[in-house]
């Protein structure tokens, strides 16, 4: 029984030093671990080098985001500030257009119908003094009644006629 311990034990050694022996040492496991050793250390650099970048490129846009927000309030700001000059400049507009037009002078108030043809004399005029008598010497009356614009006009000579034309345009 010794012997054939002995035999099987051999063939057992033998066996095994023969699947040993097929690893040669485990050089190949060896090399292809060192290799993928080496491959996961660049892998490790290559990401280090894109996670910078990747970060840089994320504070880039952070930055650009910033700004554009900064941009936009700003530009919300010029948009309401026109809107609101502009709005005012037109509200002006409005009220100096209606207190002009319907501000109508006393004077122009009383004189309806035949009262204002009657009442149209350069001495009424609120006008200074000056001009006053300027009107008087181009009329050469005091009153410039229809009636007497009329009858001025009546004497007209071939100088007026040529300048009548113009009338008609």
């Amino acid at each position: 029984m010794h012997n054939d311990f002995t035999d099987e034990a051999k063939e057992l050694e033998d066996e095994v030093q023969g699947q040993i022996d097929t690893f040669a040492n485990f050089q190949g496991q060896e090399d292809r671990i060192k290799e993928m050793e080496t491959r996961m250390k660049q892998g490790r650099e290559k990401a280090d080098g894109l996670r910078k970048r990747l970060d840089r490129a994320t504070r880039r846009v952070e930055r650009r985001e910033k700004e554009l927000q900064v941009n936009e309030v700003e530009r919300a700001r010029r948009k309401r500030i026109f809107w609101i000059v502009f709005g005012v400049a037109i509200a002006i507009l409005i009220v100096v257009l209606v207190v002009h037009f319907s501000r109508v002078p006393a004077e122009h108030k009383a004189m309806r119908g035949k009262e204002r043809s009657k009442a149209l004399n350069v001495s009424d005029i609120p006008v200074p003094e000056e001009v006053k008598s300027v009107l008087r010497s181009v009329h050469g009356v005091s009153s410039s009644t229809p009636e007497a614009v009329t009858a001025r006009f009546q004497g007209s000579t071939p100088e007026d006629a040529r300048l009548r034309l113009f009338d008609e345009l």
